[in-house]
């Protein structure tokens, strides 16, 4: 999301720091004039997604360089808003708080905290020594502008005294402009050709052309970091679950699940590849395919990305990580507007309307095999690429950016 608040604002990530003058703001996104000025440091500490949370002394030297090219900015172009992610309730992240607020707070004339992140006041309440708390609320407290994900982060973030708090939800570009002629139309011809088969239809060959390949196999996708919190566990047991169904009542379909992103542990990694080896998802517990169930496709992005969203018929997140703040991968999935099923957890549940039968309790694949087995049969018409549309677009994200920042400076 700094990413895309950079892009929004006309900058250029591959430049730090990187001054933005108001004529180079995107047109789109910001007004004329706009009296808005960025400055970037990329202050990235871990090497990959391994080294998240380990402490080493190279991490420290970046922490001071970073620090260093903050104040820089100060004193050279004049700049009085520190923009800052803070951490979640994690302890070895909270204490690079401390150090980062100590080094260029001071130099500021206002702070932005931006809760990508979530947390942390809850583990301050919970889990935080009582030093560990007064320094937080010296370091971090009374912010000029506090930016959470939602609603339900409105509290935690309060926790820290803020003078003032603004929801504004996480967005993406449009990753399928051409939705209604490019993917809308095998969407439904699947829906289509899958409703003929329960109903005892036997050919499939008028719909090959537009349902693509094996419209019979229900695609169900897990885009995300691969851990038990992230909920990857959870939607593998569901997936046997729910074929271990369709299989005893001699259902002509079945579900295959893909699971996109990377491992944080190896033991999990372990875990993973000894699970999906088991009969009932490898294959060999189904009559007519002899195939595993499950695909793992690692990291991807780019145009590898965008296909297997086109080529998914269900997105399954059931998460109950606990900084879960508000998964992109989600609004990713609306906008492709696939039926989703995710958990009723932290604040997941205010992304979708209000009685929506895709939410599931954390740790219940028995519940999401449920819902697999009426996602198959029953077309759900969410309209999720109308909710994309009209809340997750980066113009709307930019336009409520610019406008509380500028606040923010004139308050």
């Amino acid at each position: 999301m700094v990413q895309l608040l950079i892009k929004v604002l006309g900058g250029d990530l591959r430049q730090k720091p990187k001054v933005i003058e108001p004529k180079q703001l995107a047109s789109a996104y910001t007004p004329k004039n706009s009296p808005i000025a960025c400055y970037h440091v990329d202050s990235r500490l871990s090497e990959d997604i391994q080294d998240i949370g380990r402490i080493r002394w190279g991490k420290f030297f970046r922490i001071f360089k970073y620090c260093l090219e903050a104040v820089w900015c100060r004193f050279r172009h004049g700049t009085t808003a520190f923009y800052y992610v803070p951490a979640p309730g994690v302890r070895s992240a909270v204490y690079r708080d401390w150090i980062v607020m100590a080094l260029c707070r001071p130099f500021f004339r206002k702070l932005v905290l931006h809760w990508e992140a979530v947390g942390l006041g809850g583990w301050l309440e919970t889990e935080a020594k009582p030093f560990e708390r007064w320094m937080t609320r010296r370091l971090l407290g009374n912010a000029d502008l506090s930016i959470v994900l939602g609603p339900f982060y409105r509290a935690d973030a309060a926790k820290l005294a803020p003078k003032r708090i603004e929801v504004i939800p996480n967005a993406i570009p449009d990753p399928c402009p051409g939705f209604e002629k490019e993917i809308l139309p095998r969407r439904l011809a699947r829906r289509a050709t899958r409703a003929r088969l329960l109903a005892g239809e036997v050919s499939l060959k008028p719909d090959l052309e537009t349902s693509g390949k094996e419209p019979q196999i229900f695609r169900v996708l897990y885009m995300s970091l691969c851990t038990r919190e992230k909920g990857l566990f959870d939607t593998l047991e569901a997936v046997a679950l729910a074929n271990q169904k369709l299989f005893a009542t001699n259902s002509p379909l079945r579900i295959h699940l893909t699971v996109a992103g990377k491992f944080w542990q190896e033991s999990e990694r372990l875990e993973f590849d000894e699970r999906v080896a088991q009969r009932d998802l490898n294959g060999s517990g189904s009559r007519e395919r002899e195939e595993p169930v499950i695909g793992f496709r690692g990291f991807i992005s780019g145009t590898e990305k965008d296909l297997l969203f086109r080529e998914s018929d269900c997105f399954c997140f059931p998460t109950y990580y606990a900084m879960e703040g508000h998964p992109v991968s989600l609004v990713e999935a609306m906008a492709y507007d696939l039926p989703i099923i995710a958990t009723r957890w932290r604040a997941v549940p205010e992304l979708f309307p209000a009685g929506y039968p895709g939410l599931v309790e954390p740790r219940s694949p028995e519940q999401i095999a449920g819902i697999l087995n009426k996602f198959i049969e029953v077309d759900q018409g969410n309209s999720f690429r109308e909710t994309f549309l009209e809340n997750f677009r980066e113009a709307r994200f930019a336009k409520r950016m610019e406008t509380v920042l500028q606040e923010c400076e004139t308050e």
